[in-house]
């Protein structure tokens, strides 16, 4: 019997809190896979991916099934958390951000990154959770960004002095 994730959280509270709601159920298979990070690095456990919770694979579709239900009545949606495709739409999105970032600092400074920031600020308009569900790729585009923003204009600055 193999094991299946059920989702990321980016806090150990939400995920402990997942569990207990689990369990509720009668899903003793819940388990937070990588727990150990937040006593080793609690700084850093957001970079590692956060913290996983997994099942049975025998019970993935219950457990998932109950974190659905939980988010569409309403119960504690911020320790459940939302579970749709649009999260997964918007996660993919941070991660092309991203990618615009750093490529952008290389190929085409500048414009890559302003079109980067743009799509940064329209994911965070959207949905808050996901956007800092992701502080590595936040702070990645960021650093490139903002090098993008200041290198560039002092390298043209330079070049008429």
């Amino acid at each position: 019997m193999g094991r299946k994730i059920l989702k990321k959280f980016p806090s150990l509270l939400e995920a402990e809190a997942a569990i207990n709601f689990l369990e509720s159920f009668g899903i003793k298979s819940a388990h937070i896979d990588n727990k150990n990070i937040s006593s080793i690095m609690p700084h850093a456990s957001s970079a590692f991916g956060g913290f996983i919770v997994s099942v049975d694979s025998l019970d993935h579709g219950q457990a998932l099934a109950y974190l659905k239900e939980a988010n569409e009545q309403q119960i504690a949606p911020e320790l459940v958390g939302e579970i749709t495709e649009q999260t997964t739409l918007h996660s993919r999105t941070m991660k092309r951000a991203t990618y615009g970032a750093v490529l952008g600092f290389f190929l085409l400074p500048m414009i890559a990154n302003i079109f980067s920031t743009i799509i940064y600020v329209s994911v965070y308009k959207k949905d808050h959770q996901v956007f800092w569900s992701h502080p590595y790729l936040i702070t990645i585009g960021a650093f490139f960004n903002i090098l993008s923003f200041i290198i560039y204009p002092a390298i043209l600055l330079l070049n008429y002095l």
